[in-house]
């Protein structure tokens, strides 16, 4: 991992989503959908189910600048 690899992810999750969102329209319309950098990570139908799904798989809030 390089030095400007963790501050591309949120840059990474955004343009991963604008490609996957008429996917994401279609298979899961009205759900949340979380990605770590261009990787889905996880689905629910509601943001705290899918909160809880990230921290259970180790992922942690990224800090705010």
């Amino acid at each position: 991992m390089t030095a400007h690899q963790p501050a591309n992810l949120p840059q990474q999750a955004v343009r991963a989503f604008q490609r996957d969102l008429a996917q994401l329209w279609a298979e899961r319309p009205g759900q949340w959908v979380a990605y770590q950098g261009a990787r889905q990570v996880g689905f629910a139908p509601h943001k705290h189910e899918l909160y809880q799904q990230c921290l259970q798989r180790g992922l942690r809030r990224r800090p705010q600048a």
